[in-house]
């Protein structure tokens, strides 16, 4: 994948050419259960994206709102990160390219889905997907989005 600065890339071609390259790291030398070491940074955030009332998912409520955002990848701050990839395939093993935009610089970055979280129990209703990065990414190691309806109270 070209490291063009200051050029936009032919995304199309950039995209195929990930289809061949592998994570860029060691999966298990990554820690597991969110705590950072000297090698690795951990952290989170979350927002609120609305409320709905107690039970599931309100059919074209908030939480299925923030499901199809992240499944989009359509919830990142567009003049700084954009992530191109092709709608038709499947989200499970999607190959990303992601454009990072800093001043007149852009960074070109694969990643591909790795993960799908869909879990419901007792206190919450979670969806989700992780990525992680591929050869040639500026960084190593894994995201996880996540779209989660908490208990009420």
């Amino acid at each position: 994948m070209p490291r063009q600065l200051f050029a936009s890339v032919d995304e199309a071609v950039a995209l195929d050419g990930l289809r061949h390259k592998t994570i860029n790291y060691d999966p298990a030398r990554a820690p597991e259960d969110g705590r950072a070491d000297g090698h690795w940074h951990v952290d989170s955030g979350d927002t609120v994206i609305g409320q709905e009332p107690p039970g599931p998912p309100v059919p074209g409520g908030a939480w299925e709102t923030g499901c199809t955002l992240v499944r989009q990848y359509e919830f990142a701050e567009p003049r700084i990160l954009r992530g191109v990839y092709r709608a038709s395939a499947e989200l499970d093993g999607r190959d990303m390219l992601l454009e990072g935009r800093f001043a007149v610089l852009r960074f070109y970055l694969g990643v591909r889905v790795t993960g799908i979280i869909d879990e419901t129990n007792d206190a919450e209703r979670v969806w989700g997907w992780t990525y992680q990065t591929l050869e040639g990414h500026l960084e190593q190691g894994r995201l996880t989005y996540e779209v989660i309806k908490d208990p009420p109270g």
